[in-house]
């Protein structure tokens, strides 16, 4: 909560600090645990460090690092995905500390070019959507419309897309976009 505050408070690197910490506290104290009690909690595991692991990629994508910075946390984080419990779902954080926002084909989504690859140059990980939706609530937090708007089209995110053509004002697209993708009566 700490976390997702400062990055709500536009202090995202106060947010990683935390989050290190947290992680880095999550990781002893599941080491000291016996391996029973470790196997009992597993699914609870899982879940706290994908929630973990999404954190870390809004916090990472939410920072203008420097190129060393990157580095620095491309390694600590390929290094959690080896070592700590439950630390597959982390990949999200790494993909997002690799990437960044230069990744060449989020690049070209983000100027308009969109193809159905959608932000990816191959098979998009599982972590895909979850990534998208964090990259879209940083592009509306920095109020970059357009590219919100590209990147939800990309990435098939047509509920976030259709809402924010609708608090754009543009009713009558957003209108005509609906018709066009919404085919099942639980989608409208």
């Amino acid at each position: 909560e700490q976390a997702r505050t400062f990055l709500l408070a536009g202090d995202p690197r106060s947010a990683l600090a935390i989050l290190e910490a947290a992680t880095n506290a999550w990781e002893d104290g599941i080491d000291s645990l016996d391996e029973d009690v470790r196997e009992a909690f597993e699914e609870s595991a899982d879940e706290f460090t994908l929630a973990l692991g999404e954190l870390w990629a809004e916090a990472l994508l939410s920072t203008e690092l420097t190129p060393d910075e990157r580095d620095h946390w491309v390694e600590v984080l390929d290094d959690l995905c080896d070592s700590i419990y439950g630390g597959a779902s982390l990949g999200i954080a790494l993909g997002a500390a690799q990437q960044g926002w230069d990744y060449p084909p989020l690049v070209a989504v983000l100027h308009g070019e969109i193809t159905e690859k959608g932000a990816w140059e191959g098979e998009p990980p599982d972590y895909s959507d979850a990534l998208a939706e964090i990259r879209l609530r940083i592009l509306e937090r920095r109020g970059q419309f357009q590219q919100y708007l590209y990147l939800a089209e990309a990435e098939g995110q047509f509920m976030r897309y259709l809402h924010m053509l609708i608090r754009l004002g543009e009713t009558d697209k957003a209108i005509e976009e609906a018709i066009r993708t919404l085919l099942h009566p639980e989608d409208i």
